[in-house]
Order: structure tokens, then sequence, then C-alpha cells
């Protein structure tokens, strides 16, 4: 029988295929919506506490990459290329995904885990580590924030599920190979663009 841990890598490297793009992309449209908007509505569904099918009915604005601001409904911003879940004054472009896409994978794998708003992945299997020590695969990793924020900006993380870490037969490349959910183009992907030092902090699951 796999371990959490296993499986916790199984789906997560099955939601990044096919590659290069993944189960969810703006770069795939199909029928005028983005590919894959039904798996990512059930991000939203099954990992984000306090979720309601009434939030779905909600409408609310975003501030598109041309800088104009589109009221939208919740229900456009994961059906529509380009467009984001509302998030409101915190984050004008809309909700990154990353960590509900995380705390997904984790609930799929048998974890009681949840996605909080405003705390991040919580349960009672999950562990946040405020440095890299003891990472394992199977772990999220919070990558640090721009140091490039615009003054009162607040600092935006980014949230990738460990498939690889580096090993002492790498000859001191210290690439971790992730699965990202909101990646480039809001799509799911496998790549190694981070490395151990990017790491701010992890959640970690209680084996």
């Amino acid at each position: 029988m796999p371990s959490i841990r296993e499986e916790v890598i199984r789906i997560a490297r099955e939601e990044a295929t096919p590659v290069p793009n993944g189960k969810v992309s703006d770069l795939v449209v199909i029928d005028g919506k983005r590919a894959g908007w039904e798996r990512l509505k059930s991000y939203f569904d099954e990992a984000v506490s306090g979720w309601t099918p009434n939030h779905w009915l909600a409408r609310g604005k975003i501030t598109l990459i041309s800088g104009a601001e589109k009221e939208i409904g919740y229900l456009q911003g994961v059906q529509t290329p380009g467009f984001r879940v509302p998030q409101g004054k915190s984050k004008p472009s809309g909700v990154s995904w990353c960590g509900i896409f995380a705390a997904w994978v984790y609930l799929k794998a048998g974890l009681e885990a949840k996605w909080l708003m405003n705390a991040g992945i919580v349960g009672s299997k999950v562990e946040r580590i405020s440095n890299a020590d003891g990472l394992q695969q199977g772990d999220v990793i919070v990558i640090k924030p721009s140091k490039n924020l615009k003054p009162g900006a607040l600092p935006e993380v980014h949230h990738a599920i460990v498939v690889e870490l580096p090993s002492v037969y790498d000859g001191g490349d210290t690439s971790i190979v992730t699965v990202n959910g909101n990646s480039r183009n809001q799509s799911i992907e496998l790549h190694s663009r981070f490395s151990m030092s990017d790491v701010w902090y992890y959640y970690k699951i209680k084996d």
C-alpha cells in the first residue's frame, strides 16, 4: 500500500499531465473556456475551508494584465482564460490558487487538510516549518517573496509540491523538482526552477 507521501507525489504528477501545461491552462481554450476549468472549480469546492456553492453566484472586480478593471462573476473567474476568482482589494488581480491546489492534492491523498484564507494549509497531519530543515518529498514548499515589491504592496508567495529533492550525486545542484498549480499561464507545471535557497518555509506531512 503506498504511503501518503507517495500518493501526494502520484496525484500531483497526474495533475501536471499532459506536459507542459497539465490539466488546467489558459493556453488551451475549449469552446471559449479555459481548459480544465471544471477541475479548477473543484479545487476551490473541495479544498477551501468554508467554500460553498453560493460563492459561485457572487460577483467582484479584478484587474486585468492590461490594467483595466472588470467586474465578473466568480464562476467566470475559473472559466475564462486570463481571469481569476475575485479577491477584493487585498489582491486586485484575483485569487492565486497554488496553495489551494496543494491543499487539494493533500486532501485527495488522504490527509485531513484544507486551505484557510489568510492562514494557508491547515490540518491535523500538517505542520508549518519555518525553514527548509528536514524537507522531504511530498511536502509543500513556500517560495520567498520578491524583493521588488511596490511600496505598500503585500508580499505574494508561491506554493509548490516537492516531488524530487537534490541528492549528493547531483554535483552541488540544489534544484528541487516540484509540481506547481497556478504556474505560468495558470497552468499546472512540473519543473525544477526552484532551489533549496528559495524556500522560505514549508508544510510538513506528519508521518
